[in-house]
């Protein structure tokens, strides 16, 4: 049997402007409810992780990139 732990980790690119970030948060945070079959994580804009960090413990934070252009999939810039 595997004994390590399983990852799910949601990448939002450069598709969620503040407000759309938190209002997903205050969505999706409260119905994780006590999922523990996995360690949950999301992958934002690095200039989304302050404040979302602080206020969604609960779920890891990973760091995406930021890009000049308004969104999209930018994946390789920061």
């Amino acid at each position: 049997m595997n004994s390590r732990r399983k990852i799910f980790i949601g990448n939002w690119r450069m598709n969620k402007l503040p407000q759309e970030a938190t209002a997903f948060c205050e969505a999706f945070v409260p119905a994780l409810g006590s999922f523990t079959k996995a360690d949950v994580g999301i992958a934002a804009a690095g200039v989304l992780l302050p404040s979302l960090a602080t206020r969604y413990r609960s779920v890891q934070w990973y760091a995406q990139n930021c890009h000049w252009a308004a969104s999209g999939a930018f994946t390789g810039e920061v």
